[in-house]
C-alpha cells in the first residue's frame, strides 16, 4: 500500500490531497493503474510507482519525475535481486548495490566471521554488485557486517591486508558511532 494513502488514515484534520476528488483519483489509480487523472504531480508520481512496483513488468520509464523512475528501479533491482537493474536507479544507484551486497552477504558467507573463506566469497561478490571502481566500499559493509553491532575490532587483527585492514577499523568506529548505532558510543576495547 502507498505511503500517501496510509499517512490519511482516519482521524485526520487536513487532507492531503487537495480534496476529495483528488483524493478518490488517487484511490482509484492505485486499484486500476489510472494514475493520469491525478493532478498533483508529488500523488501521481507515488500511484505509478505503486502501479509500477506491482506490476513487475518494467514500466518504471513511464513514471512521471526522474525520482520516480530511480526508486522504482532501485524497488524492481531489489525485488529481483538482479544487481544489474541498481545501473538504471539513478540517483539511488549506488545505495542500491550497497543494499543487495548487504542483503546477500547471509546467504553467501552464512557466519559472521572475518576469515580467509569469507574473503574469498566477498572477493567473488565484489563484481556483481558495481563494487569494481571501489572495492573498499564493499570491504567495509563486509567488516560491519560481520563484526554485527558489536564494533569489536579484535577480528580486524586477523586481516592481513593493508587497506582491507583499513577498511576493517572503518568499519570499527562506524559502528561505535552513535549516529551510525543510533545510541550512545560504544566505549573503546
Amino acid at each position: 500500500m502507498s505511503l500517501l494513502l496510509a499517512a490519511w488514515g482516519p482521524g485526520c484534520a487536513s487532507d492531503p490531497a487537495g480534496g476529495a476528488a483528488e483524493r478518490a483519483a488517487y484511490l482509484v489509480g492505485l486499484r486500476t493503474g489510472e494514475c493520469d487523472r491525478i493532478s498533483d504531480p508529488a500523488l501521481s508520481d507515488d500511484c505509478w510507482l505503486a502501479v509500477a512496483t506491482r506490476s513487475r513488468d518494467g514500466s518504471c520509464d513511464s513514471l512521471g519525475s526522474q525520482r520516480a523512475k530511480d526508486e522504482c528501479w532501485f524497488l524492481e533491482a531489489e525485488r529481483s535481486g538482479n544487481a544489474a537493474m541498481c545501473d538504471q536507479a539513478g540517483s539511488f544507484a549506488e545505495d542500491c548495490g550497497r543494499h543487495l551486497f548487504i542483503t546477500a552477504l547471509p546467504g553467501a558467507l552464512g557466519e559472521r566471521r572475518i576469515d580467509a573463506v569469507n574473503d574469498a566469497r566477498v572477493e567473488a561478490l565484489i563484481p556483481r554488485f558495481g563494487f569494481a571502481d571501489d572495492p573498499m566500499r564493499a570491504w567495509l559493509e563486509y567488516y560491519k557486517w560481520a563484526l554485527g553491532a558489536t564494533g569489536d575490532a579484535e577480528p580486524c587483527a586477523a586481516v592481513v591486508d593493508r587497506q582491507r585492514s583499513k577498511a576493517c577499523m572503518a568499519a570499527v568506529r562506524e559502528l561505535r558511532d552513535p549516529a551510525h548505532r543510533g545510541g550512545p558510543a560504544a566505549p573503546p576495547r
